[in-house]
């Protein structure tokens, strides 16, 4: 029975978390915010309004992606759902009293409700493992060594996936069908277009579930629009640029947003800058030419994190991320930790060179050295770089440009404006999350043997 209605039981579970989360805000308004209950139907508007609130923003952050997430990740996740949607509502329940309430309460809720979180996320975790056997997986690709790392890095997500078998794609059809028979799913990997064809045919009439590891032209078709050209369905990629109204609004919220955050963490950049500037006499700023929208190069300003001659000796300039590195300084270290080495970034967001969501700004000697092994990693320029972005919230700074590359165009051909509002939530949980920093000496060796793994800025920056 378990295994047969794990769909219900595992949404059962999700639903009674939720319900307690909500429950716990329902104790607390009643308790210590009584000026801004009602004595009917009111009441069910601010309660609709909070479940509807941490509904979205548990969409947002993915709160409930059980078995998608670490548990970390998950209890990170909705540790922030929690903090936005206790935030709109301590605004809400203001207006309503037209004043400022008192603010211990919503911070006992949500101290509240961090505790529930921890609980259930653990739980969840735990009857969702429990329900859900893990997958044997036939990996099929054509010899590329970079989906044999992809293999390899499915392997370490242990509870969830077990590669069973590894199948060259160049073996006959009738060896691949009756290899991959006996198991759960396929991951396929670069391959002839025809033979590809034919083994998903395969999978899809065994019931198989297929996970395809993308080239641009396969990303471009998940987003494309489903049209009809008579009795013939046809699949439309528009592979357009943004409209001028998109990229009038998308300046426009470049503009408040930067300006915005630079009010903000102006007192912390200024006292950034007189620390590192204590620290060794040097500059307080480090400059480096990227690269943006239609490949125009640009000077990105960053705080430097590196010793003043870190980039004199030459022997350095292709040295791969490692958090060790002798030429971090012990600010700079910190800095990089969280991400704070890039807040001067908001410069260049006014200047418009940069956008506050877009593809992370390439070096140049970079992104010569990618397109020549990639040429399809020129597509990342059809938007300005970002100083956040989907590559750089769902990425590490090791990650390989093919995965950087996909993740990019994800964003390029499905680009909204509520994607980059979603962007920005996320951004807040990565800086919270070590592994998006993490160099490439803290990978698993699976993930070391990846090719080119893309550089975190060995600079002086």
């Amino acid at each position: 029975m378990t295994f047969k209605y794990r769909r219900t039981i595992n949404t059962l579970a999700r639903l009674t978390f939720m319900a307690a989360l909500v429950a716990a805000f329902y104790a607390v308004w009643q308790w210590a915010y009584t000026e801004t209950t009602f004595f009917d139907l009111g009441n069910y508007v601010v309660m609709l309004s909070y479940a509807g609130m941490m509904t979205l923003f548990m969409a947002v952050y993915g709160g409930l992606r059980v078995g998608s997430l670490r548990i970390t990740n998950l209890f990170l996740s909705c540790f922030f759902a929690l903090f936005f949607a206790n935030f709109f509502i301590y605004l809400e329940l203001s207006l309503i009293a037209r004043a400022m309430l008192k603010l211990w309460p919503i911070l006992a809720l949500q101290g509240a409700q961090t505790v529930l979180a921890l609980l259930g996320c653990y739980v969840m975790n735990t009857v969702y493992y429990a329900l859900n056997s893990v997958r044997d997986v036939v990996a099929i690709y054509g010899g590329d060594a970079a989906d044999e790392a992809v293999a390899r890095k499915m392997g370490l997500y242990s509870r969830q996936f077990r590669i069973a078998r590894v199948l060259s794609a160049e073996a006959p059809l009738d060896e691949i069908r009756r290899a991959m028979a006996p198991y759960d799913s396929v991951l396929l990997g670069a391959m002839d277009a025809g033979r590809r064809r034919d083994i998903f045919n395969e999978c899809y009439r065994l019931g198989k579930r297929v996970n395809i590891i993308p080239d641009p032209a396969d990303i471009a078709l998940s987003v494309a629009h489903q049209t009809q050209l008579a009795d013939t369905p046809i699949l439309l990629c528009k592979n357009r640029e943004l409209t001028p109204e998109q990229r009038l609004v998308k300046r426009l919220m470049d503009l408040v947003i930067a300006a915005a955050m630079l009010v903000i963490v102006s007192p912390v950049m200024l006292l950034v800058a007189l620390i590192i500037k204590l620290q060794d006499g040097g500059p307080v700023f480090y400059r480096q030419a990227r690269l943006t929208a239609g490949g125009q190069p640009f000077n990105i300003i960053k705080f430097r994190s590196m010793c003043v001659d870190a980039d004199r000796d030459r022997q350095h300039e292709t040295l791969r991320a490692v958090n060790n590195d002798e030429r971090i300084t012990s600010i700079g270290a910190f800095l990089r930790r969280y991400r704070l080495d890039e807040l001067p970034q908001l410069l260049n967001v006014l200047a418009g060179d940069m956008s506050v969501v877009g593809p992370r700004p390439e070096r140049v000697e970079h992104y010569d050295l990618y397109t020549r092994e990639l040429p399809a990693f020129s597509l990342r320029l059809r938007v300005k770089a970002g100083l956040t972005g989907y590559a750089q919230i769902y990425g590490r700074y090791n990650t390989t440009p093919r995965d950087k590359l996909n993740m990019d165009l994800f964003y390029i051909e499905s680009y909204s404006l509520l994607q980059d509002l979603r962007l920005l939530f996320m951004t807040v949980k990565v800086l919270f999350l070590p592994e998006s920093t993490q160099g490439f000496a803290d990978l698993p060796q699976a993930q070391r043997d990846d090719p080119a793994p893309q550089e975190r800025e060995q600079d002086a920056g």
